[in-house]
C-alpha cells in the first residue's frame, strides 16, 4: 500500500465540502484486514497500542463499532482501518459526522482514502503513520506490497509521530483563539509553523498574531519588554511599584550587587521567559556565583534584583482592561507516606492535561538540577518519602513550564491593584500584557501590604488562565475582540467561478464591474486569480494558471485586497480544495467534454458533481446556465431564493416556475434597441443593458461572451451592486487584449485582420467559429491551429470536422511548452499533434497545398503573419495569447523591416 499523492484540502474539494486529508494508494496485493486467529491477534494488538480506537464508530451497527468491525469474518479494508487510526493518532472526536473512510472504484489498484484533521500538516503525517502502524501490525505475508522496513515496530511509529507533532503543534494559546475564531467562522490558516504564526481573516481584514503578539502591538514596546532592564527604568520613572535592580556582566559584580542590596535576591537572564534561568534567594556569595553561571547561559546580561516577599500572580491585561488574574504554584507534589518523591512525579505526570512542550494545557514535571537543588533545600532527595500531607515544593518559580499550576483570582484583585495592573499595562504600550505580580496578598492594596511588577510579557500564555482552579475565564473571546471588533468575521466578498469554457473571461468581467462600481458595497481593490495569473488591483503578481487553491491563497493573505473573485478550475478543486471554507457567490457556466480521464474524472456527471463543490460553497447565491442540464440540475442544492438562472432563450416554464419561487433568472430578449440582457424577479422585469452596448460581445455575435456577461451580471447582483452600474461597467469592458487577454482578441493594425483566441476544445472553438461568421471578409480565411490535442487525441478529429469548411486555409502546430505528461491519456506523443491535426483535416478533402505543417507555435504563428494578405482574417487558437499578441501588434513584413 503505497502513498501516491497526500493532500491536505483546506476547503470544499473533490471528496466533501469540509476539510479532509486525501491520501491516493496504490494497493498490491490483500487489501482486507486478515481473518480467523491472525486477524484476532492483529485486532488486540492495535487496540492494545491504541486503545481509544474501541470507541471509534464502525461500519456496521455493533456495540463496539470498530473493534466489532475487526473481529469479523472478513475484516474491513485496511485503507478504512489506517483512516481511523488517523483521526486517533490526532486526538480528534472520534463520534464527527465528517467523512472517514475509504473509497475506490472496481478494478482499480489505486484507492482514495480521507478523513478529517484540525491541523492539515499534522494531519498528512498522520496518515503516514496510520499506514505504517497497520501495516506493521500484520505478517508480512497478510500485507500489500510496501517499502516497510522488515525492522519497523508500530511502538516506533507511534514513538515517531507523537514527537514529531509534539515539536510542530500549534501551542495551546495558538490552539485556543483559532478555536474561538472556528466558533465566529473566522478563517484562518498557518502562516510559519514553526514561529506558531497564525492568520486570521482575508484581505484586508486579515489580522497576523503569534501567540498573544498581534500585528499591532507597538515593536517599540515589544523591544522594551524583551530588555528587562529597560522596562525596569520605565516603570521606576513613571512610579510603578518595581524592585531594585543590577545589570551585571561577571559572578563578583552579581555578588558586590547582591551585598549593596543587603536583602535576599533574585538572580534571572536579562532576557528570558519562561521561568529558564531564574534562581530566587540564592544563599552565600558561591550560590550567587553559581545562579549567575544558571543565568548566562540564557542571556549575556543577568539581573540581580531585590526579592521581594510575596505570592506569584499573572495577570492578564487585554487593550488596558484586567482580564483575569491567577495566583500560579510552583510544582509540587503532596506526600502519602509512601511513596518517594519520584513516584508522586510520576503519578502526577499520568494528568492527561499534562505534555511536553506546548502540546497539552499543562507541562509535566521534570526531575532535573534545578529540582535536586530545591529538595536538597528542604533536605529531601529525589528518593525521598514525604509525610502524609506534606507539600514539597519542586521549583523556585511559579511558571506552567515548568510543571506549575494556578488559582483564579481575578474576583479577588484590590481597586488599587486593579489600578495600578492596568497603568502599567497603558505604559508598556502593549495591547495583550501579561504582568507578573508578586504580592503577599491580591486582595489587599500594594500601598498597605507591598508589593511589586517583577516582570511584563508582551506574548502571555493563556495557560495560566486555561487551567485554573476556580469559575472560568474568557480570556480568548476579548482577544478575538479586539481584532475582529463588532463581531466581524474577517471575511471579504468572495466570488468563485468555474465551468468548462468562459471562466476566465466571467472572472475578468466580474472584477472589472467591481473596479468600476464597486465603492457601492465599499471595496475597490479586486484580487483577481484567473488561468493567465493573480492579478491585484490590476497588476499581475504572479504569472500561470492559478485558477485554483493556490492563486485563492495568494489573494486572500493579501492585505490590499478588498474583494476577491476566483476562478476555480476542475484541476484546482481536486489537487488542493478550495483555499476557502465557502464564499457569497459561485457560478457554474456550463460542464462540457473537456479534461476528461484524467484525476479520475471519466463522465460529464462526475465532472458536474465536482463543479456542484462551488455551488455547495456559496451562501448568497448562485449563478447557473439553464441551457445546460447538467447545471439547471445543481439549482437543487440551494433555495430558490439563492439561485440565479441565465439562459440565451426564452422564459420556458421552468424558468417561470423558478422566478415565482422567488428565483431569479436573466434572459436574453428582443427589444426595439435589439437584444438586451433582461432581469426577471417575481414583481419585476428590468432591462440591465442592450447588448449592442457591451464591446466584448462584438454587437452580439460573440454569443458565448453574452452568455459570461449575464454570468457576471448574476454575481455582480449577488455581491449588491445596482443594476444601472453594472450596466455602466458592462459598457466599458471591451473584447481587447487589455481587458480580456486571449478571447476574442481583434487587432486592425495590419492591412488585414487578426483574431487571437485561447479556445483549447471543441466547445470554446465552436464559439469561436459561430462569432467569426459575422466578420466580413474580402479575402481568405486563414487559420493557425495550436492550441488542440494536447488533452485529448479525438478532441483532433472534432476540432478538424468544425473548421474544414469554414477557412481556406490551415497551419497545423502545437504548443511545444506543454509537457509531454499526457501522453498516455492523449495516446501518442505530443510531436504527431500537428500532423494528426493535418490528417484529419485532408480527410475532409482540402487542397494539401492549403494545409501546412509546423512544429512550433511561435513559428505557425510567424507563417500566418507572413503569408496573410490585404483583406484577410488571419484567426490564431494558440495556449500563449500574450505572446502571440505581442507578435502581432510589433509585427514588420520581412521586406518592411529595412
Amino acid at each position: 500500500m503505497k502513498i501516491i499523492k497526500a493532500r491536505a484540502y483546506v476547503g470544499p474539494n473533490i471528496i466533501a465540502p469540509t476539510p479532509l486529508v486525501h491520501l491516493s494508494v496504490e494497493i498490491d496485493g490483500p487489501e482486507c484486514w486478515p481473518d480467523g486467529d491472525i486477524g484476532r491477534s492483529c485486532a488486540d494488538a492495535l487496540l492494545k497500542l491504541m486503545p481509544g480506537l474501541t470507541g471509534h464508530p464502525g461500519q456496521s451497527n455493533q456495540p463496539n463499532g470498530f473493534a466489532s468491525d475487526l473481529a469479523t469474518a472478513k475484516g474491513p479494508p485496511l485503507g478504512h482501518i489506517a483512516a481511523r487510526v488517523a483521526v486517533e493518532l490526532q486526538g480528534l472526536d472520534r463520534s464527527s459526522t465528517n467523512p472517514v473512510g475509504l473509497r475506490r472504484k472496481d478494478g482499480s489498484r489505486t484507492a482514495d482514502i480521507f478523513f478529517h484533521y484540525h491541523d492539515p500538516d499534522i494531519g498528512l503525517w498522520a496518515g503516514q503513520a496510520a499506514i505504517s502502524i497497520v501495516l506493521s501490525l500484520l505478517p508480512p505475508d497478510a500485507r500489500p506490497a510496501n517499502t516497510l522496513p522488515d525492522s519497523l515496530s508500530p511502538e516506533q511509529v507511534l514513538t515517531a509521530f507523537q514527537s514529531r507533532s509534539q515539536a510542530m503543534a500549534l501551542d495551546q494559546t495558538a490552539l485556543a483563539l483559532i478555536a474561538e475564531a472556528e466558533r465566529r467562522e473566522i478563517p484562518w490558516f498557518v502562516l510559519d509553523r514553526a514561529r506558531h504564526m497564525v492568520q486570521f481573516g482575508q484581505g484586508r481584514h486579515l489580522r497576523r498574531i503569534r501567540e498573544t503578539v498581534t500585528d499591532t502591538t507597538p515593536q517599540i514596546s515589544a523591544m522594551i519588554q524583551r530588555d528587562k532592564a529597560s522596562t525596569h527604568r520605565l516603570f521606576a520613572s513613571v512610579h510603578l511599584p518595581v524592585p531594585r535592580q543590577a545589570v551585571v556582566r561577571d559572578p563578583e559584580a552579581a555578588v558586590r550587587a547582591a551585598h549593596q542590596m543587603g536583602t535576599a535576591v533574585v538572580v534571572k537572564p536579562l532576557d528570558g521567559s519562561k521561568g529558564r534561568g531564574i534562581t530566587v534567594r540564592p544563599t552565600g556569595d558561591e550560590a550567587i556565583r553559581s545562579a549567575f553561571n544558571l543565568a548566562r547561559q540564557h542571556c549575556e546580561l543577568v539581573a540581580v534584583e531585590s526579592y521581594i516577599n510575596g505570592s506569584d500572580h499573572r495577570v492578564l491585561v487585554v487593550s488596558g482592561k484586567i482580564l483575569a488574574a491567577a495566583l500560579r504554584l510552583p510544582a509540587a507534589v503532596t506526600g502519602d507516606g509512601k511513596s518517594t518523591i519520584t513516584q508522586l512525579v510520576a503519578e502526577k505526570n499520568k494528568d492527561p492535561r499534562r505534555g511536553i512542550g506546548f502540546a497539552k494545557l499543562m507541562n509535566r514535571i521534570e526531575l532535573d538540577d534545578e529540582t535536586e537543588r530545591m529538595l536538597g533545600k528542604r533536605g529531601y532527595t529525589a528518593d525521598s518519602i514525604p509525610d502524609t500531607g506534606k507539600l514539597v515544593e519542586l521549583r523556585g518559580t511559579a511558571n506552567i513550564s515548568t510543571g506549575g499550576t494556578s488559582i483564579d483570582v481575578t474576583d479577588k484583585v484590590h481597586p488599587e491593584n486593579r489600578s495600578m495592573l492596568e497603568r502599567a499595562a497603558r505604559v508598556s504600550g502593549l495591547d495583550v500584557v501579561g504582568i507578573d505580580f508578586l504580592t503577599p496578598d491580591i486582595g489587599r492594596s500594594y500601598r498597605e501590604v507591598g508589593g511589586a511588577i517583577c516582570e511584563i510579557n508582551s506574548s502571555p500564555g493563556l495557560r495560566p488562565h486555561q487551567i485554573a482552579e476556580g469559575p472560568p475565564r474568557d480570556v480568548v473571546g476579548p482577544i478575538i475582540d479586539m481584532l475582529f471588533p463588532e463581531k466581524h468575521n474577517g471575511r471579504i466578498p468572495i466570488a468563485a467561478i468555474t465551468g468548462t469554457n468562459g471562466k476566465t473571461t466571467t472572472s475578468r468581467m466580474l472584477a472589472h464591474i467591481l473596479r468600476i462600481a464597486g465603492a457601492e458595497i465599499d471595496v475597490r481593490s479586486v484580487g483577481l486569480v484567473t488561468t493567465d495569473g493573480v492579478h491585484i488591483d490590476g497588476d499581475l503578481v504572479a504569472q500561470g494558471d492559478f485558477a485554483g487553491g493556490t492563486g485563492a491563497r495568494v489573494v486572500l493573505r493579501d492585505p490590499a485586497v478588498e474583494v476577491a473573485v476566483l476562478e476555480t478550475s476542475r484541476g484546482g478543486i481536486i489537487k488542493s480544495g478550495m483555499a476557502f471554507d465557502w464564499c457569497d457567490v459561485g457560478a457554474v457556466l456550463n460542464v462540457r467534454a473537456d479534461h476528461l480521464g484524467y484525476d479520475g474524472i471519466e463522465t460529464l456527471d462526475e465532472m458536474a458533481t465536482l463543479k456542484s463543490k462551488v455551488v455547495e460553497a456559496a451562501r448568497s447565491l448562485v449563478v447557473l446556465n439553464a441551457d445546460d442540464t447538467r447545471c439547471l440540475a445543481l439549482a437543487a442544492k440551494k433555495q430558490p431564493q439563492q439561485v440565479c438562472l441565465f439562459t440565451a432563450g426564452g422564459l420556458r416554464d421552468t424558468l417561470r416556475q423558478h422566478i415565482d419561487k422567488g428565483g431569479l433568472a436573466i434572459s436574453l430578449e428582443e427589444q426595439s434597441r435589439g437584444l438586451a440582457l433582461v432581469l426577471h424577479k417575481a414583481t419585476s422585469s428590468d432591462t440591465v443593458i442592450p447588448v449592442a452596448e457591451i464591446p466584448a460581445t462584438l454587437g452580439g455575435a460573440a454569443r458565448h461572451n453574452v452568455e459570461n456577461a449575464m454570468a457576471a451580471v448574476g454575481l455582480a447582483l449577488g455581491l449588491g451592486i445596482r443594476r444601472e452600474n453594472i450596466a455602466a461597467a458592462l459598457a466599458s469592458f471591451d473584447s481587447d487584449h487589455n481587458c480580456n487577454p486571449g478571447r476574442l482578441n481583434v487587432f486592425d493594425g495590419h492591412p488585414f485582420k487578426v483574431v487571437i483566441d485561447y479556445a483549447h476544445n471543441p466547445d470554446g472553438l465552436g464559439a469561436v467559429c459561430d462569432t467569426l461568421r459575422s466578420l466580413k471578409t474580402d479575402g481568405r480565411r486563414i487559420c493557425v491551429l495550436a492550441a488542440f490535442g494536447h488533452w485529448h487525441g479525438e478532441h483532433i478529429q472534432e476540432v478538424a470536422d468544425m473548421v474544414a469548411d469554414k477557412f481556406d486555409s490551415f497551419i497545423c502546430s502545437r504548443n511545444v511548452r506543454r509537457s509531454d505528461d499526457l501522453e498516455p491519456l492523449r495516446g501518442f506523443p505530443s510531436q504527431d499533434i500537428p500532423k494528426r491535426l493535418a490528417t484529419a483535416l485532408l480527410g475532409h478533402r482540402l487542397d494539401p497545398a492549403n494545409v501546412t505543417v509546423v512544429d512550433s507555435d511561435k513559428e505557425a504563428t510567424d507563417r500566418g503573419l507572413e503569408i496573410a494578405e490585404a483583406g484577410d482574417l488571419l484567426t490564431i487558437f494558440t495556449g500563449q495569447p500574450d505572446w502571440a499578441w505581442n507578435r502581432v501588434v510589433n509585427y514588420r513584413r520581412k521586406h518592411d523591416k529595412n
